[in-house]
């Protein structure tokens, strides 16, 4: 993942919040595939905290593919819309602070929750996870209402 040099877009709130959490439209929040890392870095992992009032928890690893510039992303939640769609990202920065969305937004396939709210999702990145830097993961609410963060995860090195 083109992880180094972005900075959280996520903004963690206390799950006690009750004003939702905004963050930047994904356009305005792009990190550029151009400035990733070319070599492979190290597997990230994150414990996925609610966010905007939200029951929303999980976790998330990122591992750097054994070969080319790809990662694989293993995502779990619970606490998600029944049978709802969530878009995710890795972005730069922490769930304090917002940031960049590491790579292009549309290569994060959403996860799909099941009639309890569950999902999990292994995908491929088409980007290097990076050997140092900050990030964190930001589940949405839904495609429709991406200003509002349901968790997020500050990731660090496994």
């Amino acid at each position: 993942l083109p992880l180094a040099g972005i900075a959280l877009a996520a903004a963690c709130a206390s799950s006690g919040s009750s004003a939702p959490t905004t963050s930047p439209s994904p356009s305005t929040r792009q990190y550029p595939d151009s400035a990733a890392p070319s070599a492979a870095g190290a597997s990230w992992q994150g414990d996925l905290r609610s966010e905007s009032g939200s029951s929303v928890a999980g976790t998330v690893t990122i591992t750097p593919a054994a070969a080319g510039a790809q990662s694989t992303a293993v995502i779990a939640l619970t606490g998600g819309t029944p049978n709802g769609t969530h878009p995710w990202h890795v972005h730069m920065g922490s769930c304090a602070e917002k940031g960049a969305v590491v790579g292009a937004p549309a290569a994060y396939t959403p996860l799909t929750a099941d009639a309890t709210g569950a999902a999990k999702l292994e995908a491929t990145l088409p980007f290097t996870a990076p050997a140092t830097g900050t990030y964190a993961v930001n589940v949405h609410m839904s495609p429709t209402q991406m200003g509002m963060i349901v968790a997020c995860a500050d990731l660090r090195p496994k």
